[in-house]
């Protein structure tokens, strides 16, 4: 994995690297995940392609971790996305799926989880 993602998830106080956030959300099912964990886990994930820009993922993570609860139980019901303030964003949670706006910026995110998990994506 690129250690530019690493360098730039150290430097919010996130210790998980993008590679582990994967191994993780592949075997561990949204529903075993702690609320404290789910923040952590998609802000490692989309450190991936937001290397690049550390106040928008130092913003995403502090928002993210001050509406925890709100976003754990999104992630883990399954059936269709619900629409979300978490400020300064908005965002659509579902099962296994995050999206994140605010004015020109967008940041989407579909997890990849276990095999046995994805008909609860679709609500079934």
């Amino acid at each position: 994995m690129d250690g530019r993602a690493v360098a730039a998830l150290q430097r919010i106080g996130i210790s998980l690297s993008p590679d582990a956030a994967t191994e993780f959300v592949t075997t561990i099912p949204p529903e075993q995940w702690t609320v404290e964990q789910t923040p952590d886990l998609l802000v490692a994930l989309l450190s991936s392609v937001l290397w690049q820009q550390p106040d928008a993922l130092a913003a995403i993570h502090v928002a993210l971790h001050k509406e925890a609860a709100q976003l754990h139980q999104a992630i883990v019901t399954p059936g269709a996305p619900v629409s979300l303030n978490i400020d300064p964003f908005q965002a659509s949670v579902g099962y296994g799926h995050l999206e994140l706006s605010r004015g020109t910026f967008r940041a989407s995110l579909w997890l990849p989880l276990p095999p046995a998990q994805e008909p609860a994506r679709n609500g079934r």
